[in-house]
């Protein structure tokens, strides 16, 4: 439902129930755009429903998110409601990297691009590198520029690597907590 409103907003016009068209139509979205993803999964995807909960699955569902011109809300939603797993995990490179475009309309070329820019670059170790991963995100959807952006990754990716750290810290003080009343 939610691909198809999305292919409609982004100009399909045939019959919505014709999944070879509906394919065909995204299919050459993702070829425009340059995002990578195979007319049979896409047609999977409209036939069987939702894509597997994997990293590629993931990266394929960003891969339509740019095909089909989603911004950075709109994908959180079809992440959410659509996809049904949380969106945008800060704390991935590509992750942050596509949060980044595209909340500056930024297409999926220039995401690769920037990636591969960030992935060349070395890791400085960043005592104080942000660590939370809402916070990260609040960050990076503060910049506008490139520039600014791989400033930010650089100084704090360090910071990435720290995984559940706010989940353990509360799963910690919960279990504090039941100890002293057990």
């Amino acid at each position: 439902e939610y691909v198809t409103n999305y292919a409609i907003k982004c100009g399909y016009k045939d019959d919505e129930t014709d999944i070879k068209k509906l394919t065909s139509f995204i299919a050459k979205k993702c070829v425009d755009c340059q995002a990578d993803i195979s007319s049979q999964t896409v047609a999977n995807w409209l036939n069987s429903g939702l894509p597997a909960n994997t990293a590629s699955a993931r990266e394929n569902v960003y891969r339509l998110c740019f095909a089909l011109q989603l911004n950075a809300n709109q994908t959180a939603e079809f992440f959410l409601k659509a996809y049904l797993e949380r969106p945008f995990n800060y704390k991935n490179i590509n992750e942050a990297v596509y949060f980044f475009c595209m909340n500056n309309g930024l297409p999926y070329v220039e995401a690769i691009r920037i990636i591969s820019v960030i992935n060349s670059m070395p890791i400085i170790e960043n005592p104080n590198a942000d660590e939370v991963t809402e916070v990260i995100g609040a960050n990076i959807s503060e910049f506008k520029t490139e520039n600014e952006f791989i400033k930010y990754i650089s100084e704090n990716r360090s910071g990435f690597a720290v995984n559940n750290k706010t989940a353990k810290e509360c799963i910690k003080e919960l279990m504090d907590r039941c100890m002293e009343v057990a």
